[in-house]
This record gives C-alpha cells, structure tokens and sequence, in this order.
C-alpha cells in the first residue's frame, strides 16, 4: 500500500534507514500532496477510519494517539515485526502544539506492545518556541536531525531558511542525546570547503551515528552524486567523526 502522508498513521514501510517501519505523522497535509494510487485516498486510513486532510488545523492529540494505537495493536497482535516506530511526515512533527503529549503517548504504547522497537523522529526545522521541545525529543531513542549545510550561507542558499533557522537547528541537534544525523549531499552542499565546515560542525553536534545519502532519480531540483564520490563523502566523515557512518540512496525521504 502507498503511503498517503495525509494519513495519521502509514506504513509500515520499508525505510532505507530504519528497516520496517510504522509512521506517525501529528501533522497530515492534504490529499493532493499524496501518490495518485494512493489507497488511503481510496478507502480511508488503515483502522477504517477517514483520512485525515485539515492542513489548516492539526488533529487533536487525541486523534493522533488513537489511530496509532489501533495500528500498532493490531500488528503486534498480528506477529507483525516493525523495526521501527517513527514519528514523521511532511509537514515539521515538532509543530503540533501537543507534541510533547503525543510522544509520552507513544513511548507508552511501544513499551507496552514493541518494547524492543526504537521509537523514532524525523526532525527538519525544530520549532524551538514549542513548550517542553527539548524535553519531548530527549524521549525518543533516535531523534533524527536532517542536518547537511557546513555553512548558513549553503542553508539558505538550498531551503530558503535563514540564518537564524540554521543557529536553532545546530543549538537543537547539540541538546540532544542519542542524535542521529540524517546528511543528503548533493552538488550544492559537497564541495571540499563545505564537507569540511560539515565535519567541523559535527563537534558541536556529537552526533551517536550518521546516515549519508544523496538524492534518487526523483530528485526535483537537485543534481545527485555518484556513488563512489558518496563513499569518499562517508569515508571522509567517519574518519573525522570517529562514529558510525551508514550510506543509502532514496527517492524521496520520509525518515
């Protein structure tokens, strides 16, 4: 089944980083934002109940709980294994308003029903005014950071950011234990004076791992390396950073 990332719950699906995994996304886009095929667009979401597609307004935490835990219920009764639970989606998951409420929610749920599964978010543009953010992502045993800019300068000119969205990520990323750096690299953000800003800033990161990659064929916009100059991207960074360092190659990220 395709995953409609206007459902609260998709998946599981088959994560280059994580393995089989099950997403919850606090944040739903609309249905348009979603694969033509998509199934949940067809028959609603995997519990029987309606998609869920109000971008003006986020689902309750109520909501949010609910459909995971059904979900999450249903494939551990079901022998189901998941390699990871993952809290991500289109839209930045730190935004909800309830996020610190829907994450204690879920290290509930896991520990109950997936004691052995992490439980895991994609974290893109933090939102640091979020009562207790700090608190909430301490929570999860990988908080992935998509972090790949050795400079403002290189952030701004690839997300059209600022350079005050970039101090918070880097503020955000260091706060946190157990951080996993998640690094596209593509032709803006590989030169050599850009890699080795990156590593420079992996010491204030310190991050537990970090997953390199680089864009698919269904990259919009964006030029992808090669493989061999991907490999010498990890090499590079692992013998810098003395800590794990993984490759992987996908069209479209959803951890």
């Amino acid at each position: 089944m395709s995953t409609g990332l206007h459902s609260v719950v998709f998946g599981p699906f088959k994560s280059p980083q994580l393995g089989t995994t099950l997403g919850i996304n606090p944040i739903p886009g609309p249905k348009g934002d979603c694969p033509k095929d998509c199934e949940i667009c067809a028959t609603g979401t995997p519990d029987g109940e309606p998609a869920v597609s109000r971008p003006d307004k986020p689902p309750s935490p109520g909501v949010v709980v609910t459909g995971a835990a059904r979900r999450i219920i249903e494939l551990s009764k079901a022998g189901e294994k998941v390699a990871a639970l993952l809290v991500a989606g289109d839209n930045e998951p730190t935004l909800h308003p309830s996020f610190l409420e829907i994450t204690e929610n879920l290290r509930d749920l896991r520990a109950k029903w997936f004691p052995k599964t992490p439980l895991c978010v994609a974290v893109r543009t933090p939102n640091v005014g979020t009562r207790d953010l700090l608190h909430a992502l301490q929570i999860y045993d990988k908080p992935l950071l998509r972090f790949a800019w050795g400079s403002a300068r290189v952030f701004t000119a690839m997300t059209k950011g600022t350079p005050a969205e970039y101090k918070t990520l880097v503020e955000v990323g260091a706060a946190l234990d157990r951080l996993v750096i998640d690094a596209c690299f593509v032709a803006e953000n590989s030169s050599e004076k850009e890699l080795t800003a990156f590593i420079r800033k992996l010491e204030e990161l310190h991050p537990a791992e970090i997953l390199v990659s680089t864009v698919g064929a269904g990259g919009k916009g964006q030029k992808p390396l090669p493989e061999s100059r991907l490999e010498k991207i990890a090499a590079a960074i692992a013998e810098k950073a003395g800590v794990p360092v993984r490759t992987y190659t996908s069209e479209k990220q959803l951890a």
